[in-house]
């Protein structure tokens, strides 16, 4: 006989065979009728099995009690209620997830890393005007101004390309000969031919373009800060001015 108690164990039963349950009910005890199984393998009974149990009715008061021997049942640990987790399942399924948790953290990093140097690659592969400029050493630079600084005075010639008088174009070129680099003529084909750098990066002895139309009409020599030295226009000399346009690009010969 099997008994489903409310405490959540399984209470399995073994009672002599055709041994009455007692049962109080009221003043006296009374003996139930309960249904037992042969203990013979061959019975149709044991074949049956928790059919016949099923089937079993044990007759006694409403309000009856049933009571056993101690000794004539075995409490036996209840099944997990649903949805209910065993404790070393939770440390299992804990471990597990650490586990995982590490490895996506890994991978992130791993990809991470790979998108970064792929990126330094293309921007070696790929390199813009401004990382091509020659590096402008502090002594080139001093000896392209003070070269430039001779000229002072000169007046504004346009055409011109030595002493006698330079227009903008003629001014640098000239310059940049006495220090064995050749500039184009023109302000705009010196724009198009200097390797371009950021302002933040000008020194001394770069070239100043002055921009319009996404041509250049001007150029100088960058003396630092605002200030260039250039043959502006007719009517002028070679002279120190600030740099009084906003449009303006940097160039460095090398």
């Amino acid at each position: 006989m099997v008994i489903a108690v409310s405490s959540g164990l399984v209470a399995g039963v073994g009672l002599p065979g055709g041994a009455p349950a007692q049962v109080s009910g009221g003043s006296a005890p009374q003996t139930a009728s309960v249904p037992l199984l042969a203990e013979t393998a061959s019975s149709p009974a044991l074949a049956a099995g928790a059919d016949t149990l099923a089937s079993a009715t044990v007759a006694a008061p409403p309000k009856a009690r049933v009571t056993f021997e101690r000794s004539a049942f075995t409490a036996l640990p209840a099944r997990n209620a649903a949805g209910a987790t065993p404790a070393s399942a939770t440390r299992a399924v804990d471990t597990i997830s650490r586990s995982l948790a590490r490895t996506a953290y890994l991978s992130a990093r791993s990809a991470a890393a790979a998108r970064t140097a792929s990126s330094a690659r293309h921007a070696i592969s790929s390199p813009s005007a401004t990382a091509s400029a020659p590096v402008l050493s502090s002594g080139k630079g001093s000896t392209i101004v003070a070269i430039a600084m001779r000229y002072l005075g000169v007046p504004y010639v346009y055409g011109g390309a030595s002493p006698r008088g330079f227009d903008c174009s003629g001014f640098t070129s000239y310059v940049f000969a006495q220090v064995g680099i050749s500039l184009a003529r023109s302000a705009d084909g010196q724009y198009r031919t200097v390797p371009r750098i950021a302002r933040s990066q000008a020194q001394p002895g770069d070239l100043v373009f002055y921009l319009s139309g996404g041509s250049a009409y001007h150029v100088g020599i960058f003396l630092g800060g605002n200030r260039m030295i250039a043959a502006p226009h007719t009517g002028t000399v070679v002279r120190v001015q600030d740099i009084y346009s906003a449009n303006v690009a940097f160039g460095r010969p090398g």
